[in-house]
């Protein structure tokens, strides 16, 4: 009986080590089998094994590292959305899935078809730092918010063109890839600025990045505010301005909009604006009726959001409050969602206003030559006749009797610094912002070559300006400008 029950037990752990092997053989065959057999053994490292490479920031076949096709095309959605990404092992059945949030394309940088190093250039701007965009594109987000200063070398990788038709350059700059307008990098170096005699300030002062060619008029509102030798509370202070005086910026740094560089009884210095949401110095400068028009292919519920830089909320109608929901009708009809009271357009003004404008290039216009200058420039950007009409009405009678108007239609320097954020987003969007100066006598100045609007599709137009204040030759504390 011993020996019977040993045979026993001998035959039976034969057999299971010849079933063990057999399982074991078919799992080498076949991994998947694994899971059929008991899901639960399919382990959080199991995933991390099969899991699907991280998405690059470009979408190009030009960056290092690429991403699969199907997440470059997903990366088209919108951020808010997340998909599924299904990965399979190769020679596998069996398919394990991971969420994966998609990017907007607003979120990735493009590269040109051209990508190659062409030449270096030097950043040439008028007054402020040149933005780098994450496309060709002026709605386009930066790459960084700080901008290149003037006078910088970059190189460039490629030309890219513009939906409006202007051309862009791909540039690197520490470390940093993006686009910027051609139009704002040279071959040569700019020539530097002239500066104001050094021994008005005894000890020195700093001198500022940029000198405006037409200053901006300010006041203080408040009393004894310091003019200081620098942009900063660490500088030295020589002079205690009273309140209720009237100045002039007359130059400031690039990246710091609270000081500017100015002149008080015969002194250069820095004065303080504003810090920590107090305000020292008020400027005379508005944003003047801004409207916006919005023309969807459908009946649409649209938001607009506005955000303001470098001026102060005024005035809107309808009612801004934390931004416009409207009902927009393909024939620009808007029902205001808050009240239910129906308009043409959306309104704006701003005050307070510290944008430095570019005159780099413009027009020289005789007032009386005004009006069928605007119909003419305004024609060929792309408003209608009823927005062109809009726009003469408000604008004409403040300008047509001045002796000429110094004329420059903004770009950048204006969509900088009143940035427009509507959802659902336009197919074309066209923002007309005339900056003038009026003058007593005519002066030169490098003609402005304007890019004409492909209204496509849903479409949003907005227009409005600015005066900078009467102009005749500027003496400011015995320096002639």
């Amino acid at each position: 009986m011993k020996k019977q029950l040993i045979i026993f037990w001998a035959g039976g752990t034969l057999l299971l080590v010849i079933g063990a092997f057999l399982i074991g053989y078919k799992l080498m065959r076949n991994p998947n089998d694994k899971g059929r057999m008991d899901d639960s053994l399919i382990t959080a490292g199991d995933i991390t094994e099969i899991a699907p490479p991280a998405v690059s920031d470009s979408s190009s076949a030009l960056t290092e590292t690429t991403a699969p096709a199907e997440i470059t095309e997903r990366s088209k959605t919108d951020v808010s959305e997340t998909e599924t990404y299904e990965a399979e092992a190769s020679e596998t059945e069996t398919s394990v899935t991971e969420t994966v949030t998609a990017l907007s394309e607003s979120d990735v940088v493009s590269y040109p078809e051209n990508y190659a190093y062409m030449m270096s250039g030097y950043v040439n701007t008028n007054k402020s730092n040149l933005m780098m965009r994450k496309q060709p594109d002026p709605d386009a987000d930066y790459v960084f918010r700080e901008g290149i200063k003037k006078g910088t070398l970059v190189e460039i990788y490629g030309t890219g063109q513009g939906k409006d038709g202007t051309m862009w350059y791909f540039v690197k700059y520490k470390g940093y890839e993006g686009w910027c307008k051609s139009a704002y990098i040279t071959k040569d170096a700019p020539p530097a600025q002239t500066e104001p005699p050094r021994d008005s300030v005894s000890n020195g002062f700093i001198v500022p990045d940029c000198y405006l060619d037409y200053p901006s008029h300010c006041e203080t509102v408040v009393g004894g505010l310091n003019l200081r030798s620098g942009p900063g509370e660490e500088y030295s202070s020589f002079l205690k301005i009273p309140k209720g005086t009237e100045l002039e910026e007359i130059g400031y740094n690039y990246n710091n909009t609270e000081w500017i560089f100015t002149c008080y009884n015969g002194q250069y210095g820095w004065a303080k604006t504003f810090h920590n949401g107090k305000t020292y110095i008020e400027f005379s400068g508005e944003m003047a009726k801004p409207v916006i028009y919005l023309y969807p292919t459908a009946e649409t519920v649209v938001s607009v959001k506005l955000t303001l830089h470098t001026s102060r909320l005024s005035t809107s109608y309808p009612h801004y409050g934390d931004g416009w929901r409207v009902i927009a009708k393909p024939d620009g009809s808007l029902v205001n969602l808050s009240d239910g009271t129906h308009h043409s357009y959306l309104f704006w003004d701003s005050c307070d206003d510290r944008t430095h404008y570019d005159f780099s290039n413009g027009f020289c216009v005789p007032g009386p030559e005004t009006e069928a200058f605007l119909k003419d420039k305004l024609t060929y950007m792309g408003l209608t006749e009823s927005e062109m009409n809009d726009f003469i009405v408000y604008w004409l009678p403040k300008m047509e009797h001045n002796n000429y108007n110094l004329i420059s239609f903004q770009s950048d320097a204006y969509t900088d610094a009143a940035e427009l954020d509507i959802t659902p987003k336009p197919d074309s969007m066209l923002r007309v912002f005339m900056a003038y100066i009026p003058l007593e006598e005519e002066r030169e100045i490098a003609p402005q070559t304007l890019v004409p609007f492909d209204r496509t599709g849903y479409s949003a137009v907005e227009w409005g300006g600015t005066e900078l204040g009467r102009v005749d030759t500027k003496i400011i504390c015995g320096f002639l400008r």
